[in-house]
């Protein structure tokens, strides 16, 4: 390259450089490769950004709002409230337990026996509002002092 700018130089052309010598090169055939290249690059690179993004888009669609969409028609189904007996379904499922509805029965029962017996207990005579004889409580006070 310095020996055809020195040639160029004897023959009268003063201040050619390198770089202008470039120029005088024929295109280099893999330039039009290489520019296909780089499209295809920006292409890919676009295209990965695209499909990234979407990803979350779809998870979330198909599996957070797809639960929603099925889940009703899922209970409709599995729970089988739909047919033509659905009232009594569902008002079956909603029944409180036997065992517990005869359980709060005889407590209510025990808690009527005992409120009576308090009220039988009460209208004796001698007895104070808490239950207590009073002629007891007084005789208990005096041997206490003694």
């Amino acid at each position: 390259m310095t020996g055809a700018v020195h040639n160029l130089r004897q023959m009268g052309f003063e201040g050619i450089r390198k770089q202008e010598l470039l120029y005088l090169l024929p295109a280099d055939e893999a330039n039009e490769a290489i520019e296909i290249m780089s499209e295809v690059r920006a292409y890919y690179q676009v295209a990965f950004k695209r499909f990234v993004d979407n990803i979350p888009m779809i998870l979330d669609y198909e599996l957070l709002k797809g639960f929603n969409r099925t889940l009703s028609e899922a209970l409709f189904k599995g729970l089988n409230i739909s047919g033509k007996d659905a009232h009594a379904r569902s008002s079956g499922f909603l029944k409180e337990d036997p065992t517990v509805v005869r359980r709060r029965e005889g407590l209510e029962q025990d808690l009527k026996r005992l409120e009576a017996a308090l009220a039988d207990l009460q209208n004796i005579p001698g007895v104070n509002s808490s239950g207590a004889y009073e002629g007891i409580v007084e005789e208990a006070d005096m041997d206490l002092s003694e």
